[in-house]
């Protein structure tokens, strides 16, 4: 859902971009679909450690750029702290998401990848 949001509110990302980081319509479209893509790769089994592991390391590094200097910037904001506080939940569950993938090799792929994963306590 993160990464089609991207796409459907595309201009509300996009102003949320960085303002020194050029391009901002660019990254948004390459955030959303490089989300797709992870959400995918998990889904169906293609590499899904390293799409989890990269997909919670993009909302770590989106929220470290976008709210932590909001956050900064205006300190008394309560709106921008929700978002970081948002921000942060949200990429806190992609890391738990990526260690459910802790035995599978890095790049497993198809029957191997899915082998690995979450498995009941013994």
């Amino acid at each position: 859902m993160i990464g089609l949001s991207h796409f459907a509110y595309h201009e509300l990302t996009a102003s949320l971009v960085p303002k020194w980081l050029p391009f901002p319509l660019g990254w948004t479209y390459l955030t959303g679909a490089a989300s797709v893509a992870a959400a995918a790769g998990m889904l169906f089994g293609i590499y899904p450690r390293l799409a989890a592991n990269l997909e919670a390391a993009m909302l770590w590094i989106i929220t470290v750029l976008v709210w932590v200097p909001r956050v900064a910037s205006v300190p008394t904001n309560q709106e921008n702290w929700a978002e970081l506080a948002i921000s942060c939940a949200i990429a806190s569950g992609a890391w738990l998401v990526a260690d459910t993938y802790r035995r599978v090799p890095w790049l497993a792929s198809g029957k191997s990848a899915r082998a690995g994963s979450v498995t009941a306590p013994s």
